[in-house]
């Protein structure tokens, strides 16, 4: 069972429980909203886009070491310029953590109120689907054992993933995670291909961040590499595009595997709650 809330630190790698037995921030429910900016106009709005926005919650904890060790984290990552992730049960966003007020102070509990900048705006859940080249090692495919030869083997069906469901009526951001070895991987979902001109190595691993809009490949020795310049940006070919609601149809020349995570977006886990 996922905590109810955690913040993963960027600098440290680790996640970080803020409603179990060390800390609690309750259902931080200041937490689980969204914000739109917009210009008032004369009987409408224009100007709609997400911004990043402000929200106070509390922390109590009777752990006063981890206590130090968060909020040292929180500063970590502020002074880094690195944002961490702020997660409610699977929704997820980027977030600082930029101001801790002592609020109450006991010799056996403390409580601390924490300011936290929402950057994206909005609340991320992830769904991850594998496309595979479907194949399968002659040892382990189930042929079927005829007594004559016949010119073909009678193999179980292998399925695989050949389409991408974006439940959201608003459409959803997409990340590529593609495996080497390959040369110029290209992948086309629905009317858009998605390519980057650039050799992934064996063992390495090319990662397209539909939320970051960054493009990294890293070799065999998880060495990092900036490859935006490579990737594709222009109509019918964008590495960025989002998809549409439905169902879309994904193609390849099988040369490779690969995953595509949909980023489904909410105005909040307003509902969430794990006991």
């Amino acid at each position: 069972m996922l905590n109810r809330l955690a913040y993963f630190s960027a600098s440290t790698q680790r996640e970080y429980n803020l409603d179990g037995v060390l800390a609690s921030a309750g259902t931080a429910s200041s937490l689980r909203g969204s914000q739109f900016a917009y210009t008032l106009g004369t009987r409408d709005i224009t100007g709609v886009s997400r911004i990043a926005y402000e929200a106070s919650f509390s922390l109590t904890t009777t752990d006063f070491a981890y206590l130090d060790d968060v909020l040292s984290v929180f500063a970590r990552d502020v002074e880094a310029g690195t944002p961490g992730r702020l997660r409610i049960d699977d929704w997820y966003q980027s977030a600082y953590i930029v101001d801790s007020e002592a609020d109450k102070i006991t010799p056996t509990l403390v409580s601390v109120k924490l300011k936290a900048v929402l950057l994206a705006g909005v609340w991320h859940r992830d769904t991850a689907v594998n496309f595979t080249t479907s194949y399968i090692p002659v040892d382990t495919r189930g042929d079927l054992d005829y007594p004559y030869n016949f010119s073909h083997d009678y193999a179980k069906t292998f399925d695989y993933a050949t389409d991408i469901t974006v439940d959201t009526l608003s459409g959803a951001d997409i990340s590529l995670t593609i495996y080497g070895q390959t040369v110029n991987p290209s992948i086309t979902i629905g009317d858009n291909v998605y390519a980057v001109n650039v050799t992934v190595p064996s063992n390495g691993v090319l990662k397209v961040d539909g939320l970051t809009h960054t493009v990294t490949l890293y070799d065999a020795d998880g060495m990092a590499t900036n490859v935006f310049a490579k990737a594709k940006r222009e109509t019918g070919s964008n590495i960025f595009h989002r998809l549409g609601s439905g169902v879309s149809t994904v193609a390849w020349n099988r040369g490779f595997n690969f995953d595509i995570t949909v980023h489904e977006t909410s105005g909040g886990p307003l509902w969430a709650y794990q006991s």
